[in-house]
């Protein structure tokens, strides 16, 4: 359970499943959970796509629910991130669009 108030989790992490081939991105969040724990009560919730779903409709629906409920969105930027129109339309603007928020 996420620590801000209505939301399902407290930071997103948007990256390309690419980037993830050795479980760096993995360790980045379980690093992140471990800092931001003792600043949200021990109840930091970062959360990130490990399952590898296939893009479609269900997959980009799942996606923006979880970013419509989370205030802090951290992007993984790299090539293939860059590369990824999923990760930069449908996450990354997607984001910002509906948060009205500055990246």
């Amino acid at each position: 359970m996420a620590y801000v108030p209505g939301c399902s989790a407290d930071v997103f992490i948007s990256y390309a499943h690419d980037d993830n081939w050795d479980g760096w991105v993995t360790r980045l969040k379980d690093k992140l959970t471990e800092k931001l724990n003792p600043f949200l009560a021990g109840r930091a919730e970062v959360w990130f796509d490990k399952r590898r779903l296939q893009t479609g409709d269900y997959f980009k629906d799942e996606i923006q629910e979880k970013l419509r409920n989370t205030p802090v969105f951290v992007a993984v930027v790299s090539p293939s991130y860059l590369d990824s129109e999923f990760c930069i339309l449908h996450e990354l603007n997607w984001f910002q669009d509906q948060r009205g928020k500055d990246i």
